[in-house]
């Protein structure tokens, strides 16, 4: 596994999905991403 795909399907809103690769962790921005989905889905 080498990929990582996130979907947002929450109620009332528009699902979107992001999807990224191992490398991509290096990136802040995404790690935060990754990180929010776990601890702060809402955000």
């Amino acid at each position: 596994m080498d990929r990582f795909r996130v979907h947002t399907n929450w109620t009332n809103t528009v699902q979107e999905v992001h999807e990224f690769a191992l490398d991509d962790l290096l990136d802040g921005a995404t790690r935060d991403l990754l990180r929010n989905c776990f601890l702060d889905p809402e955000r």
